[in-house]
């Protein structure tokens, strides 16, 4: 997985560098976890801890379609991460989502402004003041 420059040139232009201790947080984890599944519920738990991040949702592609593979809430317990989550309705904003797939291109957004551009079910409920879809790539 990695990121093409011009997303990560993206990422740093707003001040998202991360430090030290992170990046060998991740180094420590991809070195060492050889089960996928656990690899990407520890990295999406040091994302999520880093970023201050309430919610974040892994998709795989299943027949050229992003499906949610896995959920991570944080709660007062901690972040607890779900996989293969049923969902009676899409918990992540879907046309953000398919901007992403359709571009390949990284969004992020820091301002609810911005965000309300996106005609978005989930937008328009739960109001997020700012979101980051990132697509990796194997």
């Amino acid at each position: 997985m990695f990121l093409n420059e011009n997303d990560l040139n993206k990422i740093l232009e707003q001040d998202l560098v991360l430090d030290r201790e992170v990046i060998l947080k991740y180094y420590n984890i991809i070195s060492k976890e050889i089960v996928l599944d656990n690899l990407l519920k520890k990295l999406m738990q040091i994302t999520m801890q880093t970023a201050g991040a309430t919610k974040a949702v892994y998709f795989n592609l299943y027949n050229e379609n992003p499906m949610p593979y896995l959920i991570g809430q944080n709660e007062k317990t901690g972040i607890k991460i779900e996989k293969f989550p049923e969902l009676d309705k899409p918990q992540y904003p879907v046309s953000y989502l398919n901007y992403v797939f359709r571009t390949g291109k990284l969004i992020s957004t820091f301002d609810s402004f911005s965000i309300k551009n996106f005609n978005d079910q989930y937008i328009k409920e739960k109001n997020p003041q700012s979101m980051v879809c990132i697509p990796l790539i194997h």
